[in-house]
């Protein structure tokens, strides 16, 4: 139990409650890389995300003793692992220096594509939009034929003044045809890429 008998909401709390409602699933790790980027260790965005698990601000769950937590609002989400890549894309963002200035998850985009991620953020003085799929137990192929048709019918421009940048976070390989994919792998050994495009 936290060594705190009442609760005080701090600014920054407010900010991980609405970083979670965001981002629907967090761990330590893209809390503190997103909001506690100045602290030297992360061991006051764990205090903070305790605090508001025990005051019933948000839920927390591992899988078993020797995990971390992860933090949701309401009902835990089915795929975790899927949910935390998404995540974990938004905090590289801001370890590589970047500033995002919009997030939408599991947005319905046209009739039949559900995208996980659209994303607007600053990087090197450069202004991006990107679709972010993650891919972690599937092949991405039959999301990209969605993308490449809604490119090709610029239906995109109903929404978009250009087409978005396409990221998809995967191991397994895809065959890419007339739309631009940037390939991530799941464990962002090659987010630098992002520097480069």
């Amino acid at each position: 139990m936290s060594s705190c008998k009442y609760e005080i909401l701090t600014d920054r709390d407010k900010k991980i409650l609405e970083l979670v409602e965001q981002l629907k699933v967090v761990d330590v790790f893209t809390v503190d890389n997103i909001l506690f980027k100045n602290t030297k260790c992360n061991r006051v965005c764990q205090r903070r995300l305790t605090n508001l698990s025990e005051f019933n601000r948000i839920k927390r769950w591992r899988p078993n003793q020797i995990s971390s937590y992860i933090y949701y609002l309401g009902r835990k989400p089915g795929n975790i692992d899927h949910s935390l890549l998404i995540s974990h894309f938004v905090a590289y963002i801001n370890i590589l220096g970047g500033e995002v200035v919009k997030l939408k998850r599991e947005w319905l985009i046209h009739e039949g594509i559900r995208i996980d991620l659209f994303i607007g953020y600053r990087l090197n003085d450069k202004n991006y939009i990107a679709i972010v799929e993650a891919e972690n137990t599937k092949n991405f192929d039959k999301k990209y034929e969605k993308l490449e048709e809604y490119y090709l019918s610029n239906s995109y421009k109903e929404l978009f003044p250009i087409m978005p940048k396409v990221i998809c976070i995967t191991d397994k390989p895809f065959k890419p045809g007339v739309l631009d994919v940037v390939t991530i792998d799941t464990k962002f050994n090659n987010i630098n890429i992002l520097l480069e495009a």
